[in-house]
């Protein structure tokens, strides 16, 4: 109902949809099903679910986790692999949808993603897609609202719907531009990698490589910093909590910087903490404590460093090849290859073992011709 104070969430009133009984007309249409949230993730490693806006066949509605705990029918409608779902930027929304899916969403078409393949660009917003695909202009005033609170304004509800309403013409669109490029295929692929990737939420097993700035470590303390990185994920995790609330990067660089003395310096660093938090982290100090054996040393992988000398001259030939191919493709080069696979390939010599699919058919043989004997 509308208060003076903006929307309640109510039984089926206005936009907001009763469940699961309100979602059989969504179930029941053919057409793609768009999909959008709205989450908080401030205070908590997992999304904090707030807001589910869906659209099919002409019809949006909203969705309210807090009135209705667990969205009951939502997950399989998603997770159905018939199912064309729309979603525009989709990998923070998948992370707060994964709990409620049964499967992978492996119908997802990211219009992002799409926007890339039908040659507007990479890393389109969804206010410039809506623009440059519609000729519809976008006010994108409520961005940093707090979707957890109730009632919801007015403005924030014709926001949500927004986010949505959009969804199916931009596709239809893309979808004509896609149909002379011959890009389809390789965009689906995408999606469903993205959509796998997102349901599996596995943490990255070398998170060290990430803090760059500790290139130069040796082996050991490499895999001490491993080590720690991937206490703090299990940790963060478990207590749904920021990782940086769990331990911050400046202190898990100072426990791993050497390895016999990392208990010492973590315990050094902790002096200002509540005694609470100390005691939580009494196995972190055992554990950095007892240094890395070589099965862990092995099984870390080296920080990249800045390329230098031939590594350095290798990527460039490799960026120009890649540049090439994109220039005749007409694709973006970063969509074509990661920048982060090029220096890969540079610094190891060999063929990425993540770039597969698509790429790997389109680049590989052009692309190993340069690599070293």
């Amino acid at each position: 109902m509308v208060t003076n104070r903006g929307i309640e969430p109510a039984t089926g009133d206005g936009p907001w949809l009763r469940l699961p009984d309100d979602l059989a007309a969504f179930a029941d249409a053919a057409p793609p099903l768009a999909v959008d949230t709205e989450f908080m993730r401030e205070r908590t490693y997992w999304p904090n679910l707030a807001l589910v806006q869906i659209a099919r066949d002409g019809r949006c509605g909203l969705l309210d986790p807090l009135h209705h705990p667990g969205l009951p029918g939502l997950g399989p409608l998603l997770a159905d692999p018939a199912a064309t779902v729309l979603m525009h930027s989709a990998s923070e929304d998948l992370v707060a949808l994964q709990p409620l899916l049964p499967g992978p969403m492996i119908g997802l078409y990211d219009t992002q993603i799409a926007c890339a393949f039908a040659g507007l660009g990479l890393g389109l917003g969804y206010q410039a897609a809506v623009e440059r695909l519609l000729g519809v202009h976008l006010e994108k005033q409520e961005t940093r609202s707090d979707w957890l609170a109730r009632p919801l304004t007015a403005r924030q509800v014709q926001y949500a719907l927004d986010d949505v309403r959009h969804l199916a013409p931009m596709h239809a669109e893309l979808e004509a531009r896609l149909a002379g490029r011959g890009y389809r295929d390789w965009l689906l692929e995408d999606c469903r990698q993205q959509a796998t990737a997102a349901f599996a939420a596995e943490p990255d097993p070398q998170p060290q490589r990430a803090l760059r700035g500790a290139w130069r470590w040796s082996p050991a303390a490499q895999a001490q910093l491993r080590r720690v990185l991937l206490w703090r994920e299990d940790h963060a995790r478990e207590r749904n909590l920021p990782r940086r609330w769990v331990l911050d990067d400046d202190t898990a660089l100072a426990a791993a910087i050497e390895p016999d003395h990392g208990a010492a310096r973590l315990v050094s660093r902790l002096a200002g903490v509540p005694p609470g938090r100390r005691r939580s982290l009494q196995a972190l100090v055992e554990l950095v404590a007892r240094p890395p054996d070589s099965d862990e040393i092995a099984a870390t992988e080296p920080i990249p460093g800045p390329l230098e000398g031939e590594q350095k001259a290798l990527a460039r030939r490799l960026r120009d090849e890649v540049e090439a191919i994109a220039s005749q493709l007409d694709l973006p080069t970063g969509l074509l290859c990661p920048r982060r696979a090029i220096d890969a390939m540079a610094t190891r010599g060999r063929w990425p073992a993540d770039l597969a699919g698509w790429r790997e058919a389109v680049l590989r043989e052009r692309l190993e011709a340069l690599l070293p004997d």
